[in-house]
């Protein structure tokens, strides 16, 4: 590689970085505006459900009501099925980014915002079936 890129020193490549450095570089930054209120109280729902064990992060299911989806045509069930297989997947990253950082890194708030107006728009289509 070197041969190729002038620019390559392979001294550079191989040298240490400072720990604080790393953990520096490592932690996301903080938008010190905060959580607006609604993004805010979806986050503390979607934590108190996930550590009362209401929701499973591993099992989509535990993310709707059964009953209710039951009651869709096979099209809507499918498209809440597949639609809580994302949202799912977006819920365990939050938490693990909660959980590292109980902070409102830039990270969260895209996540949680996204995932609330993901989840809003699902339900105008096909009802109140998310436990979130």
């Amino acid at each position: 590689m070197n041969d190729q890129n002038q620019l390559y020193n392979s001294k550079m490549h191989e040298a240490e970085i400072n720990p604080e450095l790393q953990k520096k570089i490592n932690t996301p930054p903080i938008d010190p505006e905060g959580f607006n209120s609604d993004d805010e109280g979806f986050l503390q729902e979607i934590i108190a459900k996930v550590q009362a064990e209401t929701i499973n992060l591993y099992s989509v299911s535990s993310l709707y009501n059964e009953k209710l989806v039951e009651k869709l045509s096979p099209e809507s069930q499918t498209r809440v099925e597949f639609a809580a297989q994302n949202l799912l997947s977006d819920i365990r990253e939050i938490v693990t980014l909660w959980e590292y950082e109980k902070k409102p890194t830039y990270q969260i708030k895209n996540l949680i915002h996204h995932l609330r107006v993901t989840k809003e728009r699902l339900e105008l289509k096909e009802g109140d079936v998310f436990i979130i």
